[in-house]
């Protein structure tokens, strides 16, 4: 949801309170340091259902792209939050996410494939893909050419029309 800055002057642990324009929840500084999203309606203490990764004494919420979510025994990473001052930032880093989420599982499943079905290979072609930005390589973070690869050709098109689909429109094969 979309969070707004407290009115000035209302503050917690020093800096601003953050709070859920269409909910009653807060993004607070934890006294450890670390940013914290409220578990329980209008509460800005205790332990926080979210929390940033690093401390933030000195930044807000959105610099920070680490987050943990308390599962009731700890705290668990979980890569598909995104704090954003700008939520096309955060839709774009969530959509890289889903991409470098897709290419792991894609490629645990042909090693598992070729280690189950040794008569049938694995890896039937190589395919490349070319982008033209860092965003548009989530895996890799470098501009230019990347390669991955498909076992089949059907496969890496539904791969590059599902990328089309969240906005990376560069995506060739």
């Amino acid at each position: 949801g979309v969070f707004l800055r407290s009115p000035p002057r209302v503050e917690f642990n020093g800096v601003p309170l953050w709070v859920q324009a269409d909910g009653c929840h807060r993004l607070f500084l934890h006294e450890d340091g670390s940013w914290r999203l409220s578990n329980s309606m209008c509460n800005v203490s205790g332990q926080g259902a979210l929390r940033s990764e690093l401390c933030g004494r000195n930044r807000m919420p959105h610099w920070f792209w680490s987050w943990s979510v308390f599962d009731g025994a700890g705290w668990k990473p979980m890569p598909s939050v995104a704090i954003s001052d700008d939520s096309s930032k955060a839709n774009r880093r969530l959509a890289e996410q889903d991409a470098a989420d897709w290419l792991k599982d894609s490629s645990r499943s042909l090693v598992r494939d070729a280690s189950e079905s040794p008569r049938v290979p694995a890896y039937r072609g190589h395919y490349s893909l070319s982008f033209q930005t860092a965003q548009e390589a989530p895996a890799h973070r470098d501009r230019g050419h990347s390669s991955l690869g498909f076992q089949t050709a059907q496969e890496a098109e539904r791969f590059v029309q599902s990328m089309r689909s969240i906005g990376m429109k560069n995506w060739v094969l």
